[in-house]
């Protein structure tokens, strides 16, 4: 059995070896490096498609969240061989990958600021402004209706509170609740956050 595999690995180009894998156990039994080559398909002149997923692996530090905020220029100019056929397909993976978290974590009732996290990180992690939004949600704390209702530069997003509250009310809800994002990475709500 051993004699078997030793062969077929041999015997089989790079870019075969994760997607025979994925085929026989399923997408568990990859790496991430691995979904990263299925996703490619193929390599470039001078690299195959595993080396490729490494040097994409590497340059993002293993970050697939950085990842999927990647714009498709800075795919290419930061992934040597990376064209923008690769790079809108690797995109468009990870943007199916962002929609499912999103549809999955809408669908639990969202009773505490953890539920909270997981809901709003899939739809505002990649914004590279601030931003503020809200989810209106029935009795059971089930969302209703998202909607981003400030915009704003790197360091603020001006609220303005009745529009929040007219947002909630034209969708009924006798719940909601709202999130804010610092770009920069900053955790600590600042005065106007705690203010407003």
């Amino acid at each position: 059995h051993k004699t078997a595999n030793v062969t077929l690995k041999a015997s089989m180009p790079a870019d075969e070896m994760p997607r025979e894998r994925f085929r026989r156990l399923g997408p568990r039994s990859v790496t991430d490096v691995e979904l990263i080559a299925i996703m490619l398909r193929t390599g470039t002149q001078g690299m195959n498609v595993m080396e490729m997923a490494r040097l994409i692996y590497d340059t993002y530090g293993g970050d697939i969240a950085r990842m999927g905020e990647a714009t498709l220029d800075e795919l290419q100019k930061g992934v040597k061989g990376m064209g923008e056929a690769k790079a809108i397909s690797f995109a468009a993976a990870l943007e199916l990958g962002r929609r499912r978290q999103y549809q999955e974590v809408s669908r639990k009732a969202l009773t505490n600021s953890e539920d909270a996290y997981r809901f709003f990180r899939s739809t505002i992690s990649a914004a590279t402004v601030e931003e503020f939004h809200v989810a209106v949600l029935d009795a059971a704390a089930h969302v209703i209706h998202t909607e981003r209702v400030s915009q704003g530069g790197l360091v603020t997003a001006p609220v303005d509170v009745r529009v929040v509250m007219q947002v909630v009310i034209r969708w009924g809800g006798p719940q909601f609740m709202v999130a804010h994002n610092h770009p920069a990475g900053s955790t600590l709500p600042s005065r106007a956050d705690r203010e407003l």
